[in-house]
């Protein structure tokens, strides 16, 4: 989100990686959006999402976040409180990128991992998705994407082979 602001301070990176990470696609169905309305409601009973409560991992998220999240898939534009379009402007990145997506993330789903990625500009960018019938040991989840022993044994080579 910082390199779509502020394109000109591309130079300071080699590569972008990318894990579970979307933009607008977590409402399409109407459980998805059910999810959503549970979470802002959440947030404003407890104060916070509690993380694995709903497969987040093992952190909590802040209400800002969440509200901010929910607002995006919601109206489906990653728009800043500015209306400054974060997806329009990802075409001005020229960063090698490699998006690594879970074939079992219901927090970052396959379609909203792939329209980040199709909004990227660059021939040198790369998309993973790491799911049993590509090859993975699993159809990674949210948090299992970085934090599991399968994804250190499959995913995190991958991540440093492209650094590299």
């Amino acid at each position: 989100m910082y390199m779509a602001r502020y394109p000109e301070q591309q130079h300071k990176l080699s590569t972008i990686v990318t894990l579970g990470s979307q933009s607008t696609k977590c409402a399409q169905t109407v459980m998805q959006k059910i999810r959503i309305v549970t979470m802002v409601v959440s947030v404003k009973i407890f104060g916070k999402i509690y993380g694995k409560a709903v497969g987040f991992g093992e952190e909590n998220e802040s209400p800002g976040f969440i509200h901010q999240w929910s607002r995006w898939n919601w109206t489906e534009k990653w728009l800043g409180k500015d209306n400054f379009d974060y997806l329009a402007s990802f075409n001005k990145l020229e960063i090698p990128t490699l998006c690594i997506a879970g074939g079992g993330d219901v927090i970052a789903p396959l379609e909203g991992c792939k329209q980040l990625f199709e909004s990227l500009n660059g021939n040198n960018n790369k998309f993973l998705l790491c799911s049993q019938a590509n090859g993975f040991a699993e159809d990674y989840s949210h948090p299992r994407l970085i934090a599991s022993q399968n994804s250190r044994k499959e995913i995190w080579p991958q991540i440093l082979d492209f650094i590299q």
